[in-house]
């Protein structure tokens, strides 16, 4: 028997008539949807290709309508530059290798999403001098991630332009303390 998915309204053949979605990934998508949970990218997902579980970091709903129009100034503004500072070192170390495994490009291209959505670097876009470079490389990095899903080893090669001018971007910020990409937390 069949029946359409009431997550993405797919259709799909079911062995128990109790069964609501067409995959875990829908399952657990529609979890996070009724709990005011929705991607920080929203709109990088269509309805034909939702991403994976795993490819998507969330935000509670609220803050997703707070990052709009961000009222306060952020409480802590080094510790944005510290995360920038971080992402920004490791993506260029990332370009540097040959291949890449698939999680950890994978969780690096989340945490850099997540980063973009945070209310805190939103707050300082006015004084963020990489604001819109950081803006700018977020779909690329998800594009990428999607296109390689079925891959083991991930290539990233980033242009002679941009790479330089991420390292003059790290280097401007050699006064700024360094953080390891594990510590990051939003």
């Amino acid at each position: 028997m069949q029946k359409n998915c009431e997550y993405c309204g797919n259709h799909f053949t079911f062995q128990r008539n109790t069964r609501k979605y067409c995959s875990d990934n829908c399952k657990q998508m529609a979890y996070f949807k009724r709990n005011g949970f929705v991607p920080v990218h929203e709109s990088d997902l269509n309805q034909s290709d939702h991403g994976s579980v795993k490819d998507v970091k969330y935000a509670p709903l609220n803050t997703r309508e707070q990052l709009e129009n961000p009222v306060s100034k952020p409480k802590n503004p080094g510790v944005v530059m510290m995360y920038a500072k971080c992402l920004i070192r490791n993506l260029l170390q990332l370009s540097r290798s040959e291949y890449i495994e698939r999680d950890t490009f994978l969780e690096f291209t989340a945490t850099w999403t997540q980063f973009t959505g945070w209310r805190a670097f939103r707050i300082t876009r006015s004084n963020f001098p990489f604001y819109d470079l950081f803006m700018q490389l977020a779909p690329k990095l998800l594009a990428i991630a999607k296109s390689n899903s079925e891959n083991d080893l991930v290539s990233l090669v980033l242009s002679e332009g941009l790479t330089d001018q991420l390292g003059q971007e790290l280097t401007s910020m050699r006064d700024i303390p360094d953080i390891s990409f594990e510590r990051i937390r939003f």
